[in-house]
């Protein structure tokens, strides 16, 4: 079971993805934890991105929607 879970909505982010990532390893301490990013439907490279940094970080989860719900 995962201690911390971080749920990040994203929706065409590809140009902030990797910086929000970045940011957001300095602060996470706890070996138990979970970033998931849910993909609201983009029509960018967000996805691809999400998974080129998933095969490093084996702490991401990515939740795919197949359309944009708001």
């Amino acid at each position: 079971m995962y201690k911390l879970s971080i749920i990040m909505p994203v929706h065409n982010e590809e140009e902030s993805i990797n910086d929000f990532y970045c940011e957001l390893i300095k602060y996470i301490k706890i070996k138990e934890s979970e970033i998931v990013f849910i993909d609201d439907g983009s029509d960018d490279n967000s996805l691809d991105i999400m998974k080129n940094l998933q095969k490093k970080d084996k702490r991401i989860k990515i939740i795919q929607f197949s359309k944009n719900f708001g």
